[in-house]
């Protein structure tokens, strides 16, 4: 049966997306409240009697808008939030990050489950991630042909459109047809992510699916579903595993470009 199987590979591009506006806006808005009723209730002659009640209303104030920022933020500030650097995942003082790409490759695997059905957004966002940030360790997966693969153009003309994810762009992610690795990792929902450790080949010649577990050995495996960005699944990841390849990865993946 899974001789007919058919493996494309293929190659594509992503944008990074979740934007936080929206909180930012109340932020901006609760401020300027805030500031507003200060300066209606507090506007008082400049004497020397009043400085202290304006200074003291003034820390209020900052503690108030801390604690506002806070709460929608978990503690990160705008600037950091629009910067994509998080001060308390970067323990090395703003140093570049020590990782072994190749190793990473080499030895780990980011599975990423989808369906036709998934819309083509979704596809290009993963497609561009793995394609801008050279993680040629991760793949994008179908089951298998579209309408089954005895007609191979569906398929065909699906994957185009995943690959152009703009008029004349093209990006160039792997892109497989695998149901063995649907079955291995019981894959029941899409998309949904699989970050695959130590997988090794019993016989260095083998080019197969990596799905074959006669074939292919892994250590641990850790799954993140749903229609996430790739950055939080791979967040989540990170926490399941504690894996300091996959730490170290997120760490240089916010680095400034």
């Amino acid at each position: 049966m899974y001789s007919k199987i058919i493996i494309f590979t293929l190659f594509i591009c992503i944008n990074a997306f979740a934007d936080f506006y929206d909180q930012i806006e109340k932020i901006d808005k609760k401020r300027g409240d805030i500031y507003f009723d200060m300066n209606k209730t507090l506007k008082k002659p400049d004497t020397s009697i009043y400085k202290e009640q304006i200074q003291n209303a003034m820390n209020g104030l900052q503690d108030r808008i801390n604690s506002y920022e806070t709460k929608v933020y978990g503690g990160a500030t705008k600037k950091e939030i629009f910067s994509n650097i998080q001060t308390s995942l970067n323990q090395n003082g703003g140093q570049k990050i020590d990782i072994n790409i190749e190793d990473f490759i080499s030895n780990n695997r980011i599975y990423i489950f989808m369906s036709s059905s998934v819309p083509l957004s979704i596809w290009h966002e993963y497609g561009l991630f793995l394609d801008k940030n050279k993680l040629k360790n991760g793949s994008l997966l179908l089951r298998g042909c579209i309408n089954g693969c005895e007609k191979i153009m569906p398929t065909m003309e699906f994957l185009k459109k995943v690959i152009e994810y703009k008029p004349n762009e093209k990006m160039n992610p792997s892109i497989l047809l695998d149901p063995l690795l649907f079955e291995r990792y019981e894959i029941n929902e899409v998309p949904c992510i699989v970050y695959a450790k130590d997988v090794s080949y019993l016989n260095k010649g083998f080019q197969g699916s990596e799905g074959s577990k006669e074939e292919v050995k892994t250590g641990k495996i850790y799954k993140s579903c749903g229609d996430w960005n790739m950055l939080y699944h791979l967040e989540e990841l990170e926490k399941q595993s504690n894996d300091i390849s996959l730490i170290k990865l997120i760490k240089k993946l916010r680095e400034p470009k």
